[in-house]
């Protein structure tokens, strides 16, 4: 659960599993953004319990809003949100399961993304689309993860569909997903 939210009726902590064809979008904000690429850099889903939007009602614009809103908020150090992954849970859990090509790959993982829903808190405004990835070393979801480790994150982020956005919001390009099962080895 983000350091953010905390359960109470109406916001339940990890009781809603997204289903597989919902889409979500990670914000991808200054210091990660790779310029000449377009797109964000390998470490995005280092940290454990990553945060998503989820777009399917909101639509992708609207989803761009939010996260920008999210993470451009006063109050908080200056970040600009330079862009926005797009992915099917699907797919995350398809990569996660997908064996690292790099030396000293480790287990693979199981991921899962749960609504998160976060309250309006210090003049920060609620998010009822949040959602985390959480990823476990188990399928039945008992052993929680510190974080995703350097190959699989590299692979998700390859695996983005990423939308850069200029100061307001817009979507100024695309960039298609990479090729993430045939990651570089370094």
């Amino acid at each position: 659960m983000t350091s953010d939210s905390s359960p109470d009726e109406k916001y339940p902590a990890r009781q809603v599993l997204l289903a597989d064809d919902e889409i979500v979008i990670r914000a991808v904000v200054e210091e990660e953004w790779i310029d000449g690429e377009n797109r964000g850099s390998p470490s995005i889903f280092r940290r454990p319990n990553t945060s998503m939007t989820r777009i399917n009602s909101l639509g992708l614009e609207s989803g761009i809003a939010v996260v920008k809103r999210d993470v451009e908020w006063s109050g908080k150090p200056a970040r600009m949100l330079r862009g926005a992954g797009e992915i099917s849970v699907s797919l995350l859990k398809i990569v996660g399961r997908a064996p690292v090509p790099a030396p000293k790959p480790g287990a693979c993982i199981y991921l899962e993304v749960w609504e998160e829903k976060v309250k309006a808190k210090d003049g920060r405004p609620a998010n009822d689309h949040h959602a985390e990835i959480v990823a476990y070393d188990d399928p039945e979801r008992t052993k929680e993860r510190s974080g995703i480790s350097l190959g699989y994150s590299r692979m998700l982020s390859k695996a983005l569909r990423v939308h850069a956005v200029d100061a307001s919001g817009t979507i100024t390009s695309v960039s298609e997903p990479l090729d993430w099962a045939n990651v570089d080895k370094s």
